[in-house]
């Protein structure tokens, strides 16, 4: 149990319902560590297929387009010049 639960375990029910669950990040962690293991470019296609591998859910494409689009947004990811369309891929350290 990490730290963040055992603090919430002394939290009354009512505020730990209104608390975050942390899918958001989940989610974009997940997409990081999918273009770390897959490889270089992934469509949307592959990232849903690396969910279902990696994490053995289906996750809603909306979901994935967020966690790229917000990944784009924070500059670790783009969109690939390889000549097909939304092909995204990790932008190098």
């Amino acid at each position: 149990m990490n730290e963040q639960s055992k603090l919430q375990q002394e939290l009354p029910p009512e505020l730990v319902k209104q608390l975050s669950k942390g899918r958001k990040n989940d989610v974009t962690q997940t997409v990081l560590s999918l273009f770390d293991v897959e490889g270089k470019h992934m469509s949307l296609d592959d990232i849903l297929i690396g969910f279902w591998y990696a994490k053995g859910v289906v996750k809603k494409r909306v979901d994935v387009m967020s966690a790229v689009y917000r990944l784009q947004q924070m500059g670790l990811l783009f969109k690939s010049n390889t000549g097909r369309p939304a092909l995204y891929a990790r932008r190098q350290k």
